[in-house]
């Protein structure tokens, strides 16, 4: 052990191996594997260079895992700072300090008079130790090796009514809009002291029907659109595959290959999905992707963010007038959704579009106007408790949450007025969101969370050339058994508006909340 060089080449993986193996199901091998690939060139460079430096094996390996411990830290002990009274959280400022702290540490491997050989064994024993904590639980090993792709339908998820139904001589193009944690009107009045009558009366006027009493289904996005784009309940699940913990491959294959697709697709429609910035609602089934390039994932957000490169570049942007960071991608992403839903609008071939807007659910980046919001901490999309647990305010989440929705009420005017005059045919539009708010939600706690609030919905449907009403209490598991009953002549049963809560750590651990959600 004491020879043997290993530390450099177990340090680099170590970071990403852990973050995937605590985000079970949320990314794929593959995601894991890119990073890796590319950070072991990195070592293998630095090590080359360090060896040049120091002409000893042994100290140029310690260099290269100093360098790694280092830079992996970074964005943690960053978020460790104050950002007041003393504003010490400040990219300029920690990087000076970090690249001091690297020049004397060099400096020390240089000239110490350390036995080596007995360093580079503890940092081999210590490596190896780092390497093995994620393989420790059954969990890991049961979300890569779990293979639903055969029978995930089976028992689980309503047959697809298509025998025996004509292809209806109109079909309008469906917009499906999801609005990540868009709280229910009386939910934003009474908890946000935000009047969103003016946008309900907007949506009215041209001709949307507000569900004023819808709910979700489930309290995570995983679990609420696992649920709607396949028209049923998920608890079956637990029972069918035993699934426990954190595990959420299934939730991702039951997106990724939901019923709504290929019922559409056997009525000739095209489906084109918006890249989220979130590899489960990143639609690989989609005959059009927009943005056509691949979008950068949420893995490697998260893995960068823990490194000085986005507060270098943030910096290098500041001084040159530019600003780019994790927090002007988000920003770009959802723009990008509201300027280009109209584009398809008016062409021959039906369109089905999924729209997953990661908004107004945190992080925060804009203001009423529009105007960039930059939080003083990395990026980090956690919401409820997780979100004040990373140095986030109720004050901040009050004010930052009712300026987004007001940004994105301008927005959603904007794009429907666009998307109604470019359609030929008026098209259907639903805009829903996943789940409420949650301000007042605590992941640890479930005595401590507002049912009201988390579960309570924004729901608009525009619903063409029929008079059939919608539910004033439709929850997202019916709303494709009723569009599809409305324009495709399916005999779906509408299922009881039922409401389910499960904290983040056990998203299976089905409690229902029906009775406590109105």
């Amino acid at each position: 052990m004491s020879k043997l060089i290993l530390h450099p080449f177990l340090f680099a993986v170590f970071p990403a191996l852990f973050l995937f193996s605590f985000n079970l199901g949320h990314v794929s091998t593959e995601q894991m594997l890119v990073p890796v690939y590319l950070i072991t060139i990195v070592v293998l460079a630095g090590w080359l260079i360090f060896q040049r430096k120091y002409k000893d094996k042994y100290r140029s390996a310690m260099a290269t895992s100093f360098f790694l411990i280092l830079f992996f830290s970074y964005g943690h002990l960053f978020d460790l700072l104050p950002s007041e009274p003393i504003p010490l959280r400040q990219h300029w400022l920690f990087l000076v300090a970090w690249g001091l702290l690297f020049f004397i540490g060099l400096r020390y491997i240089k000239n110490t008079a350390a036995n080596l050989q007995q360093i580079n064994s503890g940092l081999n024993i210590t490596a190896i130790a780092l390497i093995v904590t994620p393989f420790l639980g059954n969990t890991f090993v049961q979300s890569t090796s779990l293979d639903l792709a055969t029978d995930a339908h089976a028992g689980i998820l309503p047959p697809i009514q298509t025998r025996h139904l004509a292809t209806p001589d109109k079909r309008p193009d469906i917009y499906y809009i999801v609005l990540d944690a868009y709280a229910r009107a009386d939910i934003l009045q009474n908890i946000f002291d935000h009047d969103n009558s003016p946008f309900l009366n907007f949506l009215q006027d041209k001709g949307f029907s507000i569900a004023s009493k819808s709910r979700a289904n489930y309290n995570q996005t995983w679990l609420a659109l696992s649920s709607s784009l396949n028209l049923t309940y998920l608890n079956p699940l637990v029972g069918t595959y035993g699934i426990q913990d954190r595990n959420r491959t299934p939730l991702k294959y039951l997106i990724q290959n939901n019923t709504v697709v290929p019922f559409l697709k056997k009525h000739g429609y095209k489906f084109v999905s918006f890249q989220s910035g979130q590899s489960f609602t990143n639609m690989e089934t989609a005959d059009i992707s927009m943005p056509a390039r691949k979008d950068i994932n949420e893995f490697n957000v998260t893995l960068l963010s823990s490194t000085p490169l986005p507060g270098f570049f943030y910096e290098m942007g500041r001084l040159f007038g530019k600003t780019t960071n994790a927090y002007q991608a988000h920003r770009d992403r959802i723009n990008y959704a509201f300027d280009h839903l109209p584009d398809l609008a008016g062409k021959e071939t039906p369109i089905f579009v999924f729209a997953h807007i990661l908004a107004p659910h945190p992080p925060f980046v804009f203001g009423p106007d529009g105007e960039p919001i930059d939080p003083d901490r990395r990026y980090w999309i956690g919401d409820g408790s997780a979100f004040f647990d990373k140095g986030g305010t109720m004050e901040e989440y009050l004010r930052n949450y009712t300026g987004e929705v007001k940004y994105l009420n301008k927005r959603l005017k904007e794009t429907v007025e666009r998307i109604l005059a470019k359609s030929k045919e008026p098209p259907v539009i639903i805009i829903q969101s996943d789940h409420g708010s949650r301000l007042e939600l605590d992941w640890r706690d479930v005595n401590n969370t507002n049912f009201q609030e988390a579960f309570s919905i924004l729901s608009a449907f525009y619903l063409p050339n029929t008079s059939v009403q919608v539910p004033e209490g439709i929850s997202p598991v019916n709303t494709f058994r009723f569009i599809f009953n409305t324009y495709f002549g399916t005999k779906y049963d509408l299922l009881e508006d039922r409401s389910y809560y499960s904290g983040w750590e056990e998203p299976y651990n089905f409690q229902e909340v029906t009775d406590k959600v109105t």
